[in-house]
């Protein structure tokens, strides 16, 4: 369940013409309203024609009252409230719809009412003033000494210090007194606008040298280019266009026309547009490919190949020096008796046979395979010591073709 929110209704004095009474409309009555209904009043009874008599003026301002509560006072007790003073009749009036404790709270309110940064002192002493006025004919209002002291007790120390150098305290009267600091407020503001437009000529000239000296060719410069989000989220610039030599570095290396990094996978490369997760490189320091990086990063991708199948090149060696794959005594002498040219046909044939009698996988065609086999026909032909340098190619099924590329004989 929803409850609406409930608000008082003030009355408001309404006094078209001073020769009529003024009427006070319906409403709670709060201290500021029963003092204007007060001077209202007055207004009346000095200018009514002929005036208004001390003993009837009780009597010509009842009817002006519009509220139900109120007039249900003034009709239970008409003939008492009839014989009172206005003076008295206002001070019955108040004690009888207005708090208690009205008085010491409206006091209060004033001693709690402090200048706060950025309000202007004539504004805010005004009010201080207008509150204080609420207070008439009570014991609880401010004398003009207590209003000084209240006043200084109030304002930050600023200015206080600077209407103590204006000998503030020897002000003849409230008015001159109040002109003396609203002076010293005015010029300490004055001086806040003169250091607050220095700070900022400042900080947009410095800012105006920073963004020139940043200032970089291939970098998103705010001052000709709106602040619009890239397609693929990157708050970074987009690099330069490709060159024609960038070009042909990305298709001869394998490399992504997007991210620009080279020898990439096929599935990086043929990918959709929209599908890829890479993105473009930053403008900030962009460097273009060149042959000289493309080579590099091909000679350490050699590298790390050679150094990861080393293992497997090891377990391959390890298992073509085994004895099933060794030649016998017959194999040996009649290689011995053949020609230099049939020496290198019969060993790698052997070699090849050995292959297919046996289950083992044929080796890459690596250096080290090429020095086992070198290395092994030495040993079939001591007579015979040269190094021969080899290319052998597995065949599906597990033969081999050799080509002899160079014999070098000591």
């Amino acid at each position: 369940m929803s409850s609406s929110s409930q608000t008082t209704t003030v009355p408001l004095v309404e006094h078209h013409s001073l020769h009529h009474a003024p009427i006070l409309t319906t409403g709670v009555p709060t201290p500021a309203v029963l003092l204007e209904f007060e001077d209202a009043c007055e207004d009346f009874f000095a200018n009514a024609k002929g005036g208004v008599p001390e003993d009837v003026r009780v009597i010509r301002i009842l009817p002006s009252f519009k509220d139900p509560i109120i007039r249900g006072w003034i009709s239970s007790d008409r003939a008492h409230l009839s014989t009172l003073s206005f003076k008295v009749f206002m001070t019955n009036l108040r004690s009888k719809f207005l708090s208690k404790e009205w008085e010491d709270e409206l006091l209060s309110q004033i001693l709690r009412n402090h200048l706060r940064p950025g309000q202007t002192f004539m504004t805010w002493a005004t009010l201080l003033q207008q509150q204080n006025c609420i207070l008439r004919n009570t014991n609880s209002q401010l004398d003009e000494k207590r209003m000084r002291e209240q006043i200084s007790i109030a304002i930050d120390g600023e200015l206080c210090i600077a209407g103590r150098e204006a000998k503030v305290n020897d002000a003849p009267s409230l008015r001159d007194f109040l002109h003396i600091y609203s002076v010293c407020d005015e010029k300490r503001k004055a001086a806040e606008t003169r250091t607050r437009s220095i700070i900022e000529e400042s900080y947009r000239k410095n800012k105006t040298i920073n963004k020139e000296n940043s200032f970089h060719p291939y970098k998103k410069d705010s001052r000709s280019v709106s602040n619009s989000s890239s397609s693929s989220g990157s708050s970074a610039a987009r690099p330069p266009k490709l060159t024609s030599i960038e070009k042909e570095i990305i298709k001869a290396c394998f490399g992504c026309y997007k991210c620009r990094k080279i020898y990439q996978s096929k599935d990086h490369i043929t990918a959709d547009a929209d599908k890829r997760t890479c993105d473009f490189p930053s403008g900030e320091n962009y460097r273009p490919l060149t042959w000289e990086y493309a080579n590099k990063i091909k000679q350490i991708r050699a590298g790390k190949k050679a150094s990861s199948s080393a293992n497997a090149i090891a377990a391959t060696s390890s298992s073509i020096t085994s004895d099933n794959l060794m030649p016998s005594l017959t194999e040996v002498s009649s290689v011995r008796e053949r020609s230099n040219q049939a020496i290198y046909v019969s060993c790698l044939s052997i070699l090849s046979n050995r292959y297919q009698s046996t289950s083992l996988s044929p080796p890459s065609p690596t250096p080290s395979v090429c020095t086992f086999i070198s290395t092994m026909i030495t040993g079939l032909v001591p007579s015979f010591d040269s190094t021969i340098v080899i290319y052998v190619h597995c065949l599906p099924l597990l033969l081999f073709s050799v080509t002899i590329v160079t014999v070098e004989s000591q």
